[in-house]
């Protein structure tokens, strides 16, 4: 991930980032990555990462702040109960629901509080693909059939994907929920393998998911506006004029 390195010299790390990025604002700045409890003690810290977003927000450098992961649920999960970020950047894809998963927890949370989803590890860092588990078409429409997301992003390693994953998003049509199901069902026996990302990192509970309720109807969608400029901070920023 391209990281800019803040000096003393420099000054204003979003003022540094603007300049680089040949702007005067930013649709949206995420914190990445928050997995541990310390993580989440270092960002909201008086004087830390957050502080930093807040203060870009108030000077109309910023429009939305948000958040990144996906190691552990738990971690988002208290990191939204702490402050009312816009958006969360979540590991989403057909073998999620198996373990530690972000759909019943993250993502209803999320859709509760009306803020934007983006989903990541869509082909699960094309394990789902290389194990014939599902097609790209399935993979991807798996995910923007959720309730509640957004948009995703995808990495692409040809234009002949970059091209298929266009196609994709352009003719997709929201499954219904027996596909939905299918293709959990596929993914069981691996789920662990290709959610290999996740990781339990933190002390916090979370409230099991009542195994009578249908997890896709246990949240409402929620449309919300597109962003275009994003910054993703490191959440190891500490106060103005540290060096990371």
């Amino acid at each position: 991930m391209p990281m800019i390195t803040l000096f003393p010299s420099q000054g204003d790390f979003c003022a540094t980032a603007l300049r680089r990025l040949r702007t005067d604002h930013l649709d949206l700045w995420q914190l990445h990555d928050l997995c541990t409890p310390s993580d989440l003690e270092r960002i909201f810290a008086k004087g830390g990462a957050l502080a930093a977003l807040v203060q870009a927000r108030e000077e109309g450098r910023v429009r939305f702040l948000g958040l990144t992961g996906h190691h552990d649920p738990a971690i988002l999960l208290e990191a939204m109960r702490r402050f009312a970020f816009d958006t969360v950047l979540v590991a989403l894809n057909a073998a999620d629901i198996h373990r530690l998963s972000f759909i019943p927890t993250v993502l209803a949370e999320a859709a509760r509080r009306d803020m934007g989803v983006i989903g990541m590890k869509v082909y699960a860092q094309g394990a789902l693909l290389d194990r014939d588990l599902a097609t790209a078409d399935e993979a991807m429409g798996y995910v923007l059939s959720l309730p509640g997301v957004s948009t995703i992003i995808v990495g692409c390693r040809t234009p002949a994907e970059v091209d298929d994953n266009a196609r994709i998003a352009r003719q997709f049509v929201s499954f219904e929920t027996p596909r939905m199901r299918q293709l959990e069902v596929r993914t069981r026996w691996q789920a662990a393998a290709l959610t290999s990302y996740k990781k339990p990192m933190s002390c916090f509970v979370l409230e099991p998911l009542d195994p009578s309720m249908d997890a896709m109807s246990a949240w409402r969608f929620q449309p919300h506006r597109a962003v275009s400029s994003v910054l993703t901070l490191p959440h190891m920023l500490e106060p103005q004029g540290s060096v990371f």
